[in-house]
C-alpha cells in the first residue's frame, strides 16, 4: 500500500511521476485472518479496514444486501452540504 509523505500543496507543481519519486512511500503487509462463515458458490470479498484490519467474506450478495452474511452496510458518505 502506498501513501503520500508530503501534503499536496507542497508537491502540486510536480508531474505525477515526479510526485511519486519524491513524495510517496510504500509498505507491504502480511496478515493471516479468518474467513467468516461462507456460502458455497459465493465470491470472495476482502475489506481493508482502519488500523490494518482485514475482513474476508464469501457471499453471493453484495455488501448491504439484506442476505449478505455479514449484516454490514456500506458506510455513508459524510454530508458535505452544511
Amino acid at each position: 500500500m502506498g501513501h503520500w509523505t508530503t501534503p499536496y500543496e507542497s508537491r502540486k507543481h510536480l508531474s505525477v511521476d515526479e510526485q511519486i519519486k519524491c513524495c510517496s512511500a510504500e509498505r507491504t503487509l502480511s496478515k493471516v485472518v479468518p474467513v467468516e462463515r461462507y456460502e458455497v458458490g459465493g465470491i470472495a470479498q476482502v475489506f481493508f479496514l482502519p488500523q490494518d484490519d482485514i475482513k474476508v467474506w464469501v457471499s453471493q450478495y453484495d455488501l448491504g444486501h439484506e442476505k449478505h452474511i455479514s449484516g454490514t452496510r456500506y458506510p455513508k458518505k459524510p454530508d458535505t452540504t452544511e
